[in-house]
């Protein structure tokens, strides 16, 4: 042991004094831009050779912590953005070439990568973060979470399936869930208004005379969502037939292209919808491909409304409403919150963002 600590080998020592910097500069003694003591300095202070602290400094100038400047102020700085003020994890519990990979959150990834610039940070994602301790990210995640080279953790989904692991639970790092509660950890979330999509599908829907309105959906919305359709519907005096209602699995999106086809075909036409909620953007697809083989026109035997998440990448082949959420307002809201997170501001458990149609979430854009 004395003949590693002579060769400034000790990773005990390493990690000892690596403490010791970040809680400098984490606490604000050491300010952004302090040229922090000489390796000189510090190897007298913890009783190392200047080897063991050229390797501690090598290892926090790559996690960010600090920089070098070889110009006439030599020596070693602490950085203008070190990672426990600009570096935001985003979490999600799969990824985008397994099963449960789905639109938001391919959307949400997009979306990371343009704000970045914007609001000056740097948002770094793990995929497939769901309980499972050998994955890579998930390791990748706990090792950044242990030397606190974060400034938040934005989980893109609920944490029930990682609730008791050291993602949810260790350090003091600011976090917030996206898209669902979850009453057994101390996390605010912030998810999207289900009503307000709800009430502005019906609100335009109405608008273009329609009254006999079939919904579709996947399993997951079931409860949240589905269970405020038959009150809006009464409250409009709509026509509500249950068996105009109908879920598919994620997984098996294609049985929207039967159940559509059916919708469409098996009756009279002043017997059958006037207007089709997609209460998805995973089954537009898939729908659109139904109303084709059905032979039926849009908008003219049809109006077709569609859940979105804002902005769309692709437009599907026929007419679509889009209603649904602006994911970059959603991203900028999961900042603020975390930010304030770090302050002694109160923030609500509970946080929404409302539905926006295509045409006001163009004119928020174009605004920005």
């Amino acid at each position: 042991m004395d003949l590693q600590k002579k060769r400034g080998r000790n990773p005990v020592e390493q990690d000892k004094i690596a403490a010791f910097v970040r809680k400098m500069i984490i606490s604000g003694k050491w300010p952004a831009g302090r040229k922090i003591p000489t390796h000189i300095e510090l190897g007298k202070k913890f009783n190392v050779t200047t080897v063991t602290i050229y390797r501690t400094m090598s290892s926090l100038i790559s996690d960010g912590f600090l920089r070098v400047n070889m110009n006439k102020n030599r020596g070693t700085y602490v950085n203008e953005t070190p990672p426990h003020l600009t570096n935001y994890a985003l979490v999600f519990p799969t990824a985008s070439s397994e099963l449960g990979w789905n639109m938001f959150f391919a959307t949400l990834l997009e979306v990371s990568k343009s704000i970045q610039n914007e609001l000056g940070i740097k948002i770094i994602p793990y995929f497939w973060i769901d309980g499972n301790p050998l994955r890579p990210d998930y390791m990748r995640l706990i090792n950044d979470i242990r030397k606190e080279r974060l400034a938040g953790i934005i989980f893109s989904s609920p944490v029930f399936m990682i609730e008791k692991t050291p993602a949810v639970l260790e350090g003091d790092i600011p976090r917030v869930i996206m898209s669902g509660n979850n009453e057994r950890v101390d996390i605010p979330w912030l998810s999207m208004n289900a009503g307000s999509f709800i009430d502005k599908s019906l609100d335009y829907l109405e608008s273009r005379d329609c009254r006999r309105i079939a919904f579709i959906s996947t399993k997951g919305q079931k409860g949240f969502l589905t269970r405020q359709l038959a009150p809006a519907f009464s409250r409009r005096n709509l026509i509500l037939v249950p068996q105009w209602h109908h879920l598919c699995h994620l997984e098996w999106t294609e049985a929207a292209v039967n159940i559509v086809r059916l919708l469409m075909s098996s009756q009279p036409k002043a017997e059958r919808p006037d207007a089709l909620l997609v209460g998805d953007d995973n089954l537009i697809g898939p729908v659109c491909e139904g109303l084709k083989l059905a032979g039926i026109r849009i908008p003219g035997e049809l109006e077709l409304v569609s859940h979105c998440n804002f902005p769309r990448s692709s437009m599907p082949p026929l007419p679509v409403k889009f209603i649904g959420y602006d994911i970059h307002g959603l991203m900028q809201r999961c900042i603020e919150i975390l930010k304030l997170r770090k302050t002694s501001a109160r923030i609500s458990r509970a946080n929404f963002i409302d539905a926006c149609t295509d045409d006001e979430y163009a004119r928020l854009r174009n605004r920005k």
